[in-house]
């Protein structure tokens, strides 16, 4: 039992411990790879849901990610991943 016990422990320290892929990295996986990787691997900042898109971003290390959801089609529409949050992707701004 005890084996059992550190063995589950040990297995959970290997996955929080696991090296995030670089931005370039996750770049290169299609669109759906993405969105499993930044679900299981990122860190949710904040959520902006404006009329039926859902736009959620995330913290991945040392980058960013934005999942654009269309929830009246049940569908991503894009996955905007970059070095820093400074700047709004076209189309999409802050409310002043």
């Amino acid at each position: 039992m005890i084996a059992v016990t550190l063995l589950v422990f040990v297995g959970l320290m290997i996955k929080s411990s696991s090296i995030m892929l670089t931005l370039l990295q996750l770049q290169s996986f299609s669109l759906k790879r993405q969105d499993n990787y930044i679900w299981e691997y990122g860190t949710l900042i904040s959520r902006l849901i404006t009329g039926n898109t859902i736009i959620s971003f995330y913290q991945m290390g040392n980058y960013f990610a934005q999942i654009v959801f269309n929830n009246s089609e049940n569908k991503i529409e894009a996955i905007i991943l970059k070095e820093s949050m400074e700047k709004q992707p076209d189309g999409l701004h802050e409310s002043s």
